[in-house]
């Protein structure tokens, strides 16, 4: 299963993975990210938005990968609830020296798929359907029986997620790439019963690189290149009425959406004392973004468009951002933090 985090930044190694067209984020299986390659998860409660953006405004969680020396070898991964769910996985970690500079590499490939539990939904009456003056149908070759449910779901509860995920560094040059596909359904909604093509799919896919210099022990200076892009598509198929105005159609709703976002941040780290007492952090972001979706009312049957489809979002802009941060230490349980940034 999955859910959805909003006003806050979900990072892996650094890199945010919030989708760039709601700002959300998934956790679960839908985030794609290998439990076995997790070292540790870093929480930041409160504001965020100087360094990260607004996505964390309220907090910021980022999953920490292991370095290679914590996950040498070979490794593969094999596990089920039987008969409802299976995962399996493939992963390395290696260490190597190229060009004289000391290099690593993790990276893991892993599948999930689950279908069920059939679980019992009680039988619902859902009424008369005024468009027909006869009972609601709810599902598409039914009949208008008015009864939702009264039997296990079979087809509606599943799941399935291909997902990868790579580090790799040389010296102070760190590549990072990950993918997955998301595929998912609940039985839970106002559509028809049990019904197969109601769910949604996600695809995400991002790449970052990243080059740190110490310039000395008072400053350090990074830049990072990133891209991300991610789509969705979601179906839902009802044929009350109420829900599919025809009476004696099944209409499957079909909202599409997909955006990217490409960026080129540069940040200096200024450590006054030399001892992290008195930091302060000045960096620059510019980022090229874009947002489009569709929605359209299709026949179930034939996939004729029985509405005109919805206007939807089809916009692009690029953002700069200057942004500017102090921290002092005072004592160690006191640490004062004050910044400011313009969009």
């Amino acid at each position: 299963g999955a859910i959805q985090l909003t006003e806050g930044e979900v990072r892996v190694d650094g890199y945010a993975i919030n989708d760039p067209l709601r700002g959300g984020s998934t956790f679960g299986v839908g985030a794609g990210i290998p439990l076995e390659l997790i070292d540790h998860i870093e929480i930041i409660v409160g504001p965020g938005s100087v360094l990260y953006g607004s996505n964390a405004m309220f907090g910021l969680v980022n999953v920490v990968t292991k370095r290679a020396k914590d996950y040498e070898g070979v490794h593969v991964i094999a596990e089920s609830a039987l008969p409802i769910s299976l995962r399996v996985a493939a992963g390395a970690g290696s260490t190597f020296t190229l060009f004289g500079q000391p290099g690593e590499l993790t990276t893991q490939l892993e599948y999930y798929k689950q279908k069920g539990p059939d679980l019992f939904f009680d039988v619902e009456n859902t009424g008369v359907d005024r468009f027909t003056g006869q009972p609601g149908r709810n599902s598409r070759d039914g009949g208008p029986t008015g009864l939702w449910g009264g039997a296990r779901v079979k087809n509606s509860l599943y799941a399935e997620s291909p997902s990868a995920l790579l580090r790799a560094a040389v010296g102070n040059t760190e590549l990072h790439l990950q993918a997955s596909y998301y595929k998912h359904a609940s039985p839970t909604g106002p559509g028809d019963f049990d019904d197969p093509d109601t769910g949604e799919r996600e695809t995400r896919a991002s790449v970052g690189l990243n080059h740190r210099i110490a310039v000395s022990t008072l400053l350090d200076v990074s830049a990072r290149a990133y891209a991300t892009y991610y789509q969705t598509k979601s179906a839902f198929i009802a044929s009350r009425g109420v829900l599919c105005p025809f009476g004696l159609v099944s209409c499957n709703y079909v909202d599409n959406g997909s955006a990217h976002v490409a960026g080129l941040e540069l940040q200096s780290s200024w450590d006054w004392f030399r001892d992290n007492r008195f930091v302060t952090i000045l960096g620059a972001d510019a980022r090229q973004r874009g947002v489009a979706s569709t929605s359209e009312t299709r026949d179930v049957e034939t996939g004729d468009s029985l509405y005109p489809a919805a206007t939807g979002l089809d916009n692009s802009d690029v953002s700069i951002a200057a942004y500017a941060q102090q921290t002092w230490s005072i004592a160690p349980p006191v640490k004062l933090s004050g910044g400011a940034r313009v969009d």
